[in-house]
């Protein structure tokens, strides 16, 4: 089997951050859960231009922007007292814009032209689409055994393209080596 170099890590989120079994207790859904980690990630990040604002683009041919994470996320940030921009249906050249891109239920290559168009660049970029982060992407949304929601982390592809995650992140990560893989304990 080839040895992969990139380090793929869960991340093990405080309670403070978000606890998935008090979540789940709630009988929130999937797509609000989502929705949840994306728009706390916008606190981890060190935004180069935040005194501008934070503009999150949404990549999803198959929501309709309102039982959606487009939806549950736009109203987190209405009632949040951050500036941030949620748009949706991005043009590729005007990618640069975007400090956050979220992708899903997308092709495989409008993910590959969006990896590419924006690599090198400062841009988060997140999705549910399987295998995300192994493809260039940094943030991946995975699925527990038990059920849960977590994020998976490319911490290689988010330095590679100058992303800068806050030390705090960082030190909620928990990880073990096996195979050449990084893997989270829960």
């Amino acid at each position: 089997m080839k040895k992969l170099t990139y380090a793929f890590c869960s991340l093990v989120f405080s309670f403070c951050f978000l606890n998935s079994n008090a979540v789940s207790a709630a009988k929130y859904e999937e797509y609000q859960i989502k929705a949840v980690f994306i728009y706390k990630l916008t606190k981890f990040i060190r935004w180069q231009s935040a005194d501008e604002g934070i503009k999150i683009c949404i990549f999803d041919e198959a929501s309709d922007g309102d039982d959606d994470i487009e939806g549950a996320l736009g109203k987190i940030i209405q009632k949040s007292k951050k500036n941030i921009v949620l748009e949706r249906g991005t043009l590729l050249k005007d990618l640069d814009s975007c400090n956050l891109v979220f992708m899903s239920d997308i092709s495989t290559a409008l993910m590959k032209n969006i990896l590419s168009q924006i690599s090198g660049k400062p841009v988060v970029t997140v999705s549910d689409m399987n295998g995300f982060t192994r493809r260039g992407g940094m943030f991946g949304f995975t699925r527990a055994d038990d059920g849960r929601i977590n994020l998976e982390l490319n911490y290689k592809n988010a330095k590679k393209n100058g992303v800068d995650i806050r030390s705090t992140l960082l030190e909620m990560i928990k990880i073990v080596r096996r195979n050449g893989m990084f893997y989270a304990l829960n």
